[in-house]
């Protein structure tokens, strides 16, 4: 996948997390969302892909994130 420049700082779960937009590298048509944790030395990724130029986002996404996202030790 190809990330654009790493967009808005948020908090996930209490964790600073960044967000950052792009596409596969190898089908510039399927849209990326990646989300990243860093804690400590370790780094953390959620990445929703969408597909044929489609959002990469369900009404599910954001209850997924946070439930990965909360795995975090």
């Amino acid at each position: 996948m190809t990330l654009r420049s790493i967009g808005e700082s948020t908090l996930m779960n209490g964790q600073d997390a960044r967000r950052a937009v792009g596409t596969m590298a190898d089908d510039r048509t399927q849209l990326v969302n990646a989300t990243l944790v860093k804690k400590g030395r370790q780094m953390w990724r959620v990445v929703l892909v969408g597909t044929s130029g489609t959002e990469p986002a369900v009404p599910d996404a954001p209850k997924l994130q946070e439930l990965l996202f909360a795995s975090i030790e």
